[in-house]
């Protein structure tokens, strides 16, 4: 969980995006594909505050 509830945004590829949903289990397969990557990201990664909103940027 995070360090603080300070809202951020953060940054990732679709590449990034689509490995974290491929990690979905099948009880997970109907939430919003959004929420569940928001919540593995404030699981999981060690950020400076709670991620509210997500930013897909395209591969290069």
């Amino acid at each position: 969980m995070a360090n603080n509830a300070r809202p951020i945004e953060y940054s990732m590829t679709k590449k990034m995006f689509n490995s974290i949903l491929e990690t979905k289990s099948d009880s997970d397969k109907s939430s919003n594909p959004y929420e569940y990557v928001m919540k593995v990201l404030n699981d999981s990664y060690t950020l400076r505050g709670t991620v509210t909103k997500l930013h897909i940027t395209t591969d290069n």
